[in-house]
């Protein structure tokens, strides 16, 4: 009767106010920024609204009430945008030129897939010392032809490695909100890939954004190629094969790389890990995993999780190119399955970039822990893999190499862990649900949220989040099965 109604008086919108004065101007000098005829500020432009385009951007950080979306256009600045509908970021316009405009977004805000970005002078100097002060040439605009746009050290091969990094580092929540936050984040299937609970540290650019990583890049494009090259239309089984001969390549690559430019381990400690230059609180991120929905949050939250991620700039871009960019929700179920199972080799990549801190004699033994009961395929893809060798440059004490580690790497980015959810702030009568045996925690639901009532009648907020722990997360179908359900834990943060 409701929508009857409604639809009976008119099916009247409620009114969006337009963009203030404040939002119009900024957005004026962000367009011009964007949309200058120089081939270089166009190629970094294209760049910038590929890893933007599901972001909120909003220009005021006092309680902002309009977001705008980053969208293609084939009208410049100061006309009506004409939007360039298409399925990914960077299929063809089908336009000479593409404009680069701040739409406003009109659809309600949900926590969901609400990804905010403030944009403001600071950030736009910066945008200009990465991508427009570097002394690089760009002769002409790369195509937009699937097999091409799909790969992103293809199209923006002329833009230095460390603006790339750097730029995807400044704002590392937001693009890993991309693939938690964004349309591929749809159901168990599609999470079943991640860990329930795991942090997620970064490479550092100085060391590992090197022209020699450049050189090993280009060289291997075609091992780095993604599914999202055969459009919407992969056949599973026999793409999975593909791809991870083409993986298994690309990794031969770096192991033999990292060998050498680790050779002897002493640079092999937390020294490699970026360390937000000093302030920025995106050098360390926890994910939780909620069953079928995930959510990412700054800061090493809660306990010493089972595995954690170190990312380096290919696997950075490869997850988001794979996830993000080139995800289609409209592809057929062999681009969606496709997808799912490439980015298990991801997930493996950045793992191992984690154990290659830990002692030699360990990471096996680690690595088998972590995919116990895994199924053949996989157990042959870790078997035919050349191991990274190296000795690490830490000296451990302990025989618990991991704990070392974790503690290593808090140290280290002590400057910039975001204490918002520090789980150690929480009262302790409260804390105990921190460290409940399994069976209790079997019983909680994903997500629980408390109210707790203070001396002054006010509440206070917590979450209690319950992690499924594994005997390994390589199995699509299966979850029960890989279940190890005595490991169970629960962790309980403030807010």
């Amino acid at each position: 009767n409701h929508l009857q109604n409604w639809l009976k008086g008119g099916g009247k919108m409620s009114h969006i106010q337009p963009p203030s004065k404040y939002d119009q101007n900024k957005i004026a000098g962000w367009e011009a920024f964007l949309n200058q005829d120089s081939l270089k500020y166009q190629l970094s432009a294209r760049y910038i609204y590929e890893h933007w385009f599901l972001a909120h951007i909003y220009f005021t950080s006092e309680n902002p009430q309009s977001f705008f979306k980053l969208v293609r256009s084939s009208t410049p600045p100061g006309e009506e945008i004409k939007l360039i509908n298409t399925r990914r970021p960077y299929d063809d316009p089908k336009v000479s030129r593409v404009y680069y405009r701040f739409m406003q977004e009109r659809t309600t805000i949900l926590s969901k897939t609400h990804l905010p970005l403030e944009l403001n002078e600071a950030k736009l100097l910066r945008l200009y010392e990465q991508f427009i002060a570097p002394d690089y040439t760009v002769t002409k605009m790369p195509s937009y032809e699937a097999k091409a746009a799909s790969n992103p050290f293809k199209t923006f091969e002329v833009i230095p490695i460390n603006s790339k990094y750097q730029f995807m580092l400044d704002e590392a929540e937001l693009i890993i909100m991309g693939f938690i936050k964004g349309p591929v984040c749809r159901g168990q299937i599609a999470l079943n890939v991640i860990n329930d609970h795991f942090w997620v540290a970064f490479a550092d650019p100085n060391k590992v954004a090197t022209p020699a990583v450049g050189e090993m890049l280009m060289q291997h494009e075609e091992a780095l190629e993604l599914p999202a090259a055969e459009e919407s239309n992969a056949l599973p089984i026999s793409s999975w094969v593909k791809y991870s001969v083409r993986e298994k390549k690309y990794l031969q690559a770096k192991v033999e790389l990292a060998n050498k430019m680790f050779k002897g381990g002493e640079h092999l400690t937390t020294d490699l890990l970026w360390k937000g230059d000093g302030h920025n609180k995106n050098a360390a991120l926890t994910i939780f995993r909620h069953f079928d929905s995930a959510t990412v949050v700054k800061g090493f939250i809660g306990q010493e999780p089972k595995t954690t991620w170190i990312l380096d700039y290919a696997l950075f871009e490869r997850i988001h190119y794979l996830l993000v960019a080139g995800f289609d929700v409209y592809g057929n179920i062999g681009h969606q399955l496709v997808t799912r199972l490439y980015m298990d080799f991801l997930r493996l990549e950045g793992e191992q970039n984690f154990l290659a801190l830990l002692p030699e004699a360990k990471r096996n033994q680690i690595k088998k822990q972590w995919y116990r009961n895994s199924p053949p395929d996989l157990s042959k893809f870790f078997k035919n893999n050349r191991e990274f060798s190296q000795p690490s440059g830490i000296n451990y004490k302990t025989d618990d190499p991991q704990h070392e580690l974790y503690t290593l790497m808090k140290e280290a980015l002590a400057p910039v862990l975001s204490e918002r959810y520090n789980y150690t702030e929480v009262p302790k009568p409260l804390n105990v649900v921190s460290n409940m045996p399994a069976k209790a925690v079997n019983l909680l639901p994903q997500l629980s949220f408390v109210l707790v009532k203070q001396k002054d009648n006010s509440h206070k907020g917590y979450t209690i989040i319950h992690h499924n722990a594994h005997y390994n997360i390589s199995s699509l179908l299966n979850e029960d099965g890989q279940r190890a359900y005595d490991e169970d834990t629960a962790t309980i943060v403030p807010g």
